[in-house]
């Protein structure tokens, strides 16, 4: 049976010591399952000193990013590029996720509605500094009844 899933930390572990025949090696399933975006996040992110950091960061960038969806059609070009951003010695590299929405908690939800247009920065800037007691008279104020008010 085919793999889903390209095994990252071997693939990871080429790039960092700048594997440059890695690819050439795959086999033709792990080439379909290699994604140059995906690839380019996980070697963005790298654990460990601040000046490796912005290495990594800022050589990803500037070999890379700046043309990925051009270059993402040509996958062993994509390679070669990623891996030259490798220091010749391998590292741990987490995965960087999208930003979690805060925006779910009964206060958050009671400023939403009284504030629609308000920014979720502003909103939860709001919901820290105002206590549950502040926020139903702010509630009442706006007109809403105790049925209406959700704060837990």
């Amino acid at each position: 049976m085919a793999n889903k899933f390209l095994d990252l930390k071997r693939t990871l572990k080429a790039a960092d010591l700048r594997d440059k025949n890695f690819y050439d090696n795959m086999s033709e399933e792990d080439q379909k399952l290699y994604s140059p975006f995906l690839f380019m996040k996980y070697m963005a992110s790298v654990k460990g000193p601040l000046w490796m950091q912005e290495h990594y960061v800022e050589t990803i960038n500037e070999c890379v990013n700046k043309h990925l969806w051009t270059i993402s059609k040509y996958k062993k070009l994509a390679w070669l590029l990623t891996s030259m951003c490798g220091v010749e010695q391998g590292q741990f590299h987490p995965w960087l996720g999208s930003k979690k929405k805060t925006g779910n908690n009964d206060k958050q939800k009671l400023l939403t509605q009284l504030y629609e247009n308000m920014k979720l920065d502003d909103i939860e800037t709001l919901a820290e500094i105002n206590d549950k007691k502040e926020l139903k008279e702010l509630a009442k104020d706006f007109g809403q009844d105790d049925k209406q008010i959700k704060l837990r």
